[in-house]
């Protein structure tokens, strides 16, 4: 699922049913997309919650075991509506900037696409790879992939170039602060790694790499001074000062 600023605009997936849309907060929830139902992979949403777009994989015939369907499908009134604009491909992951004029979405076994525009157009980047997800920073300069069985690659030019990052895990989600200075990953079936763009080591938060933390809980900045992750009761403080680094 996806959520606005301000938390007011909610969009969550069905993973093989329909899009589901809330403007209270969470309080209630209206279906959206229902004439079939989809794969769906990962949406994304702008800070005001009006810009959305949501990805799916394509389906498999049973008869034939052919493939079909897959796309992107974006929305521009806060949910109410929805429109396909690439077809086919097995889409893994999709964010959306602040503004929700750039966008960037992964294939699986296809290469990153990039939207500089609200996500009518696609332009395909990077190296044909198992990509399984995609994170952006708040301006969508700053692009974070993840490949199934390889690394983290970064771009620090709106997608127009890529290098290598992380170490080759089976990375499975990947999500990042909105200015570009933390990423968390999970990998399948193992612990969730952080990482940290001044590649320096600050209190007990390893920074080049990641630092492996555990299997659930949440990520969060806590009082606005403190980089936390929280498991059960139990709170690991990774950065006790993140505004003096």
């Amino acid at each position: 699922m996806a959520m606005n600023a301000s938390g007011a605009w909610q969009t969550a997936l069905d993973d093989q049913g329909y899009v589901y849309v809330s403007s209270d907060f969470g309080s209630t929830w209206a279906a959206k997309l229902t004439d079939e139902p989809r794969d769906w992979r990962g949406v994304g949403i702008s800070t005001n919650g009006q810009f959305q777009t949501a990805v799916c994989e394509r389906r498999e015939n049973g008869d034939t075991g052919a493939k079909y369907g897959g796309g992107i499908y974006v929305s521009t009134n806060f949910g109410g509506t929805w429109t396909l604009k690439q077809e086919g491909r097995d889409w893994e992951g999709v964010a959306v900037s602040g503004r929700g004029d750039r966008q960037v979405a992964c294939a699986a076994g296809g290469r990153i696409y990039v939207s500089t525009d609200y996500g009518n157009t696609w332009t395909p980047t990077g190296e044909d790879r198992d990509w399984r997800g995609v994170a952006a920073s708040a301006d969508g300069k700053l692009i974070f992939g993840i490949v199934a069985d390889q690394g983290v690659h970064v771009s620090g030019d709106y997608g127009a170039t890529w290098t290598e990052a992380g170490p080759p895990r089976w990375w499975a989600q990947v999500a990042s602060s909105g200015d570009g200075a933390y990423q968390i990953a999970t990998i399948q079936g193992g612990p969730l790694w952080v990482a940290r763009a001044d590649s320096k080591v600050h209190g007990n938060l390893t920074a080049d790499c990641a630092l492996g933390i555990g299997n659930v809980g949440q990520f969060m900045i806590r009082g606005g001074t403190q980089l936390v992750f929280v498991a059960g009761e139990v709170v690991n403080v990774l950065d006790a000062d993140i505004l003096h680094p």
